[in-house]
């Protein structure tokens, strides 16, 4: 097992904390500037209708400057219910509560097909690796 010697907190906001910490090795070795990426706790919902159409959003994320297409998701709050956390974001994303859809400010929503979905993934359209990894293991590509 690794052995945390020394932790210094290099940078710190709401979204997330980095670390370079002094780490022994089982084998007794120091790795010296071992960097640890701590990242809040997120849902992301897989949400589909009664037609096996799959929810999904275009959302502009500034990082990459573009619009990318991507799942509802959200941080949970302190001690939150994943569950609880999935429905809140879901309805905060896209307004969808049962079989209602409500415009949001942010976020364009649309519905698309199973089918659909599989020629974007394999036209590299998704470009999310945490979306992607949702949707593959949600097993609804299968």
């Amino acid at each position: 097992m690794w052995k945390l010697i020394k932790r210094n907190k290099s940078y710190s906001s709401k979204f997330v904390n980095v670390y370079e910490d002094t780490v022994q090795l089982p084998s007794g070795k120091i790795i010296e500037n071992y960097t640890v990426v701590e990242k809040p706790s997120i849902v992301m919902i897989v949400a589909t209708d009664a037609h096996n159409n799959l929810l999904i959003l275009k959302e502009y994320k500034y990082a990459a400057n573009e619009v990318l297409l991507t799942l509802p998701a959200g941080h949970l709050k302190e001690k939150e219910d994943p569950v609880e956390a999935a429905k809140r974001e879901l309805f905060e994303e896209t307004g969808f509560r049962g079989d209602q859809f409500e415009e949001t400010e942010f976020l364009h929503y649309t519905l698309i097909s199973i089918s659909e979905l599989k020629r974007q993934i394999k036209n590299k359209e998704w470009k999310v690796s945490t979306v992607l990894a949702a949707i593959f293991l949600s097993g609804i590509t299968q």
